[in-house]
């Protein structure tokens, strides 16, 4: 089921197919799109602090005889969609959550019901769990019927300044190349020094946008502009919130929020499941930090392991599947427990 399209900024778009197992994958590209593809990453790479991470990562895959080998398959029942009422969808829950929390810091704290700081921490818990939400519709899992998984995606995307089209296509290549220093919009965290990485976990605000902008990831010129039309909106309403002197209310209901849920996503989706970076291949481009509490806190990313090598499962499913694919796992050496 393979997608590929022209972007509308005049390079071509990276397409993306997907596999049987579930997995995000480059289709075969031309000379000329590789070409055109290499060019525009070019000032990507030579911003990178390790020029030559893409090579050394390839020649330790090759080195290692490592590949999609041996197949391991998770319980089909497990997989895929759920055909849930929407009472009994996990994500669905999710969804009421964020809208009460997003909407009521914002509501709660204009009208003068609550504080500065619960109005911030409503904001950021909202966004934190609406993100689950955008994520879990951009792999089709949020819901079976496509339409309402399309749809709730929207808000959760809009309280992260993106359009549902920006997450989603950036988040395929993230899947299709986890870890490539060029191409991952998720590697901007490990591309720079220890000693930055936390002060840059704000960092997808502008490398989603860098990337989707510059590498013409954009699948439909509609979606381009729809990307385009928010940012401009955004900065309209910030020269609004200034010269009418609101500045301090978008501080607090809607920067603070922003930042730091995005640094909070990127260290538990990001920083935390990928370091150190050191492995293109799957299977071993991520880890599982099996917990209960974690499961809980991390809405199941602490097995980001099981996502990234079946992301048709719903994220309340992968502790589940931990369970059942742990030996196979465990027998090649992946990074299924703490300290691995």
């Amino acid at each position: 089921m393979a997608e590929q399209t022209s972007s509308p900024t005049g390079l071509p778009a990276l397409s993306t197919s997907m596999s049987e197992d579930g997995r995000l994958l480059d289709a075969p590209r031309t000379r000329q799109t590789e070409s055109a593809t290499q060019s525009a990453t070019r000032s990507v790479a030579q911003r990178a602090h390790r020029p030559d991470v893409r090579s050394a990562l390839g020649r330790r895959a090759r080195a290692n005889g490592r590949s999609t080998k041996p197949v391991i398959k998770p319980p089909r029942e497990l997989r895929g969609a759920p055909d849930l009422a929407l009472w009994a969808n996990p994500t669905m829950w999710l969804f009421i959550v964020f809208v009460v929390l997003t909407a009521g810091s914002v509501g709660g704290y204009l009208v003068g019901w609550i504080s500065a700081p619960f109005a911030i921490l409503a904001g950021v818990v909202g966004r934190y769990v609406g993100f689950t939400v955008m994520h879990e519709s951009s792999h089709r899992v949020a819901h079976k019927n496509s339409s309402l998984n399309d749809a709730v995606a929207w808000l959760p995307a809009l309280s992260l300044t993106l359009s549902p089209h920006t997450f989603r296509t950036c988040h395929a290549q993230h899947h299709s190349h986890t870890n490539d220093p060029i191409v991952d919009p998720d590697y901007e965290v490990g591309r720079q020094p220890s000693v930055l990485r936390l002060a840059w976990l704000v960092s997808p605000l502008w490398s989603y946008r860098g990337r989707y902008y510059k590498m013409g990831w954009a699948k439909t010129r509609r979606h381009l502009w729809i990307q385009i039309v928010i940012d401009i909106a955004l900065i309209a309403g910030l020269i609004a919130a200034i010269i009418s002197g609101n500045f301090g209310s978008v501080v607090i209901v809607g920067i603070l929020p922003l930042f730091v849920a995005v640094a909070f996503l990127t260290f538990a989706f990001d920083l935390l499941p990928h370091k150190p970076y050191d492995s293109t291949e799957r299977y071993f481009d991520t880890r599982a930090l099996p917990s209960r509490a974690l499961n809980i806190a991390l809405l199941g990313q602490n097995y980001h392991l099981i996502h990234h090598a079946w992301n048709t499962i719903p994220w309340y499913r992968y502790q589940a599947v931990y369970a059942a694919v742990r030996p196979d796992l465990k027998a090649i050496g992946a990074r299924v427990d703490w300290g691995d």
